[in-house]
């Protein structure tokens, strides 16, 4: 039942058959204990609702059938070929064409030599790890078409950040410095080429922070009530799902409104997949607006634009499933 039904940790199971040599072969090889009696009273209690027993199958169906969906799309988009299938909870993978064949090609790609002992093999098995197990937002700026990844802070990993309140949601955690501030016009698109496709299912959105008078985006850290909200990626429905899954460029537009000057191009996404736990993947991009205009958009502070008991984070994606969803922060400004 712990895999029928996803309740782990509920080791129960009932056998119902005529078959009496398959009865008696089962008989002889497994050890047939008693139920604990919550687990049996929890069971009997599900079983016996008929109402809550097709309720829950439903819904589980529905989860299982979004699970499957979803894995799917990434295994296309990958060039993973798999078996169909049309029901359980596993999913038959062949990653022959993915994986090196030779021993010595896998050792030279993750850095291990013939002279390394265990732990010094280990050691470089999980740092090339580290290194292809990620999705980092903000990998490379684009503007006017061309693609800057020095203008952009790099994020150190791909570790979200948690705490609402926490400094980090301004740029995240202590990024790299970026060497270079790029141009781009009121008007012209801008947007973030990112390393990976996004897979945590959540919305995402891009702000623009106001570099304060007298100071450049250069060394800015982004302090005080200086950001607005340019661009947001909500939900679709029927069925429930972000617009932004499998995407692996966010781009908008500057606002033609939008006055010139130093600015920090900044994008978040929001992943919703623990619930009551939304995870930030932040970065930031330094910029400078050129032929701008007079616009003075209402201003937020980061942090302090959000609260952890925004419905827009507080949300249960998967039970029930939303039919409405409203990104969290301030309206998107359009100049």
């Amino acid at each position: 039942m712990s895999k029928d039904f996803d309740a782990n940790g509920f080791r129960a199971g009932v056998l119902f058959t005529r078959n009496d040599e398959l009865f008696k072969s089962i008989l002889a090889t497994s050890i047939f204990m008693l139920v604990a009696s919550p687990t049996a009273g929890l069971w009997s209690a599900l079983l016996n609702d008929q109402g809550a027993l097709e309720t829950y199958v439903e819904r589980n169906q529905e989860a299982l059938r979004g699970a499957y969906e979803h894995i799917t799309r990434w295994l296309r988009f990958h060039g993973v070929s798999y078996l169909p299938s049309a029901a359980g909870h596993f999913l038959m993978v062949d990653l022959r064409q993915k994986l090196l064949t030779q021993v010595e090609a896998y050792g030279s790609m993750v850095g291990i030599t013939e002279d390394q002992n265990m732990v010094e093999r280990e050691r470089s098995l999980q740092g090339y790890l580290a290194t292809q197990c990620k999705v980092v937002l903000g990998l490379g700026i684009i503007a006017g078409g061309v693609q800057s990844n020095a203008a952009v802070r790099q994020p150190l990993n791909n570790t979200p950040v948690e705490a609402v309140n926490s400094q980090a949601m301004v740029c995240n955690n202590n990024p790299r410095g970026a060497s270079e501030t790029i141009s781009v016009s009121a008007g012209s698109t801008v947007g973030f080429k990112l390393d990976n496709t996004l897979y945590h299912q959540g919305p995402a959105a891009i702000y623009l922070g106001q570099v304060p008078r007298g100071q450049a985006a250069a060394s800015w850290n982004g302090a005080g009530s200086a950001w607005f909200k340019i661009a947001e990626w909500g939900a679709r429905f029927n069925p429930f799902q972000f617009t932004t899954q499998n995407l692996s460029q966010l781009s908008t537009t500057i606002p033609r409104n939008t006055p010139s000057g130093d600015y920090l191009l900044r994008i978040e996404q929001i992943g919703l997949h623990v619930a009551g736990k939304p995870q930030y993947y932040i970065s930031c991009a330094q910029i400078t607006v050129t032929g701008g205009g007079s616009g003075n958009p209402p201003k937020v502070s980061i942090p302090g634009y959000v609260s952890a008991s925004d419905p827009g984070l507080a949300v249960n994606i998967y039970n029930p499933v939303p039919t409405s969803y409203t990104v969290p922060g301030p309206r998107v400004w359009t100049g």
